[in-house]
């Protein structure tokens, strides 16, 4: 089969998946993979939608959009680990034997594979340099210190060598904190049992290194788009610049567990600990909201398309998906069968969550019809006084146009400021002014309708230019509303 041929029966699977997926109640699987094995990694996804999970089988298997097995590649030993993809086409994981192998995601053929000394049964995910010429991987060495490995990913061949203090498995917890890239190129990676957070440069060069960051048993660490490294233990969550100095601390007295953090939407962070979900403020680590919890440790991600929170509960009794907004509040949840170990993934329209769950299952699950991106609001319409129009989910800053229509709902064309974006309501439209977003992301026009306006139903609707220039854009629901 040649490579169009391929990539258009690759599209139309894709298709033909996310359009089952809209068409499904929130929380509806889709359909369910078995492994045969226990599942301690997450599911990653490429460019097309394939998805791609390590069992304790010792299999590395390729599952396409509907489900469908496309490969799997055997390491000979178990895998608790989870992939890394490169932008080449190629996968990277470590076994429990301490092999790392490089893998192409065509078919599943060995490109490599490296012995490192150690053990790699709780290696973390591993991570790509910015350029794609290196591969991080730790490893154990006597399950207290451990080391931090660059490799060549053009031959699997050691770069150079870094110690991490406590990296590996303490009394035969399961180790979960990731090794990440961040934004200015550093690798960032943090032990278990002490918490000890180190940052090298490319080239093997130890930045700054804190033996004791998160005290005790800490959460997964992450990195936002500024550089800043955020984590949690027992005793508090803290936030660090990247040189390493402490921005905040914010002390509580917790168990960190299975739960997790996840980065959102301008300067928000998601925390999942101590029984509750929460939302803080990234600049100083202050709660904006709280959300009660009641099913065990938590997996959270966030999923930026969409602009939804979705957790997942892993306690053995009680377990549940559930979805909420940026402001903390329930949109859907659902029950599920599985225990994860992970955060689940999301396929890049938001419409199918991936989980994997220690019984050795992978599902898919529909995440239901996609919300409209802005929420608009009316107030009443009447002849001769104001009303406000207003638009609440938008970014803060950015402008909001609105407008209307006197003909009836269906598909038309927009005023040429707006890029041509195509409403719910039929031309003529006109625009009855713009308004900026607060901080908060609401937006407010007040208009004034006419005292001869005619007592008619009015059509409306409200849009956003985002994207790099404009060239994407974003609508409200449409709503009518009669003048009187």
């Amino acid at each position: 089969m040649n490579r169009c041929l391929t990539s258009l029966v690759a599209l139309l699977v894709l298709l033909a998946t996310a359009v089952g997926a809209q068409g499904q109640d929130p929380g509806t699987v889709l359909w369910r993979f078995q492994t045969g094995a226990e599942i301690f990694g997450a599911p990653v996804l490429d460019d097309a939608g394939n998805v791609y999970i390590a069992s304790r089988t010792g299999l590395l298997y390729s599952v396409d959009p509907g489900g469908n097995l496309r490969w799997t590649y055997q390491t000979g030993t178990v895998l608790d680990s989870t992939p890394a993809i490169d932008d080449t086409g190629h996968l990277y994981i470590g076994d429990g034997l301490a092999w790392v192998h490089k893998v192409r995601i065509s078919d599943g053929s060995r490109v490599w594979r490296v012995n490192l000394p150690g053990a790699l049964h709780s290696d973390p995910r591993p991570a790509i340099s910015h350029d794609g010429s290196l591969v991080w991987v730790g490893s154990v060495d006597n399950g207290q210190e451990g080391t931090l490995w660059a490799l060549r990913t053009s031959d699997g061949n050691i770069e150079w060598t870094g110690t991490v203090i406590q990296w590996g498995t303490v009394d035969d917890r399961f180790e979960r904190n990731d090794i990440v890239t961040a934004p200015n190129g550093n690798v960032v990676a943090m032990g278990w049992d002490q918490g000890s957070l180190v940052t090298f440069e490319p080239d093997g060069t130890e930045v700054w290194h804190l033996s004791s960051a998160f005290n005790d048993y800490p959460s997964n660490h992450v990195v936002d788009p500024q550089g800043r490294v955020f984590g949690y233990s027992y005793w508090g969550f803290r936030a660090f610049d990247s040189s390493g100095n402490e921005l905040w601390f914010n002390w509580y007295y917790l168990y960190a567990g299975l739960n997790a953090l996840a980065i959102g939407p301008d300067d928000l962070i998601f925390a999942a600990y101590g029984g509750r979900i929460r939302g803080h403020d990234r600049d100083d680590g202050n709660i904006l909201w709280s959300q009660p919890w009641h099913f065990g440790a938590i997996q959270i991600l966030w999923e930026p398309v969409r602009g939804v929170l979705y957790a997942v509960g892993t306690d053995y009794e009680n377990r549940q998906i559930v979805a909420l907004n940026r402001q903390g509040a329930i949109q859907w949840q659902v029950p599920w069968p599985g225990f994860a170990y992970r955060a689940p993934v999301a396929s890049a329209d938001g419409s199918v969550l991936y989980v994997a769950d220690e019984a050795g299952a992978l599902y898919a699950i529909s995440t239901g019809e996609a919300p409209p991106a802005l929420d608009l609001e009316s107030g009443l319409l009447i002849r001769g006084l104001p009303s406000d129009l207003t638009v609440r989910l938008a970014d803060p800053g950015e402008t909001i146009h609105f407008l209307y229509s006197r003909k009836g709902t269906g598909t038309g064309p927009c005023p040429g400021q707006l890029g041509g974006l195509c409403l719910d309501i039929l031309d003529p439209i006109r625009v009855a002014g713009a308004a900026a977003a607060g901080s908060s992301g609401t937006a407010v026009l007040r208009i004034q309708v006419p005292s001869s306006a005619p007592l008619i139903d009015v059509h409306l609707q409200a849009v956003a230019r985002r994207g790099d220039g404009g060239s994407a854009s974003v609508k409200s629901n449409a709503l009518t509303v009669p003048i009187q």
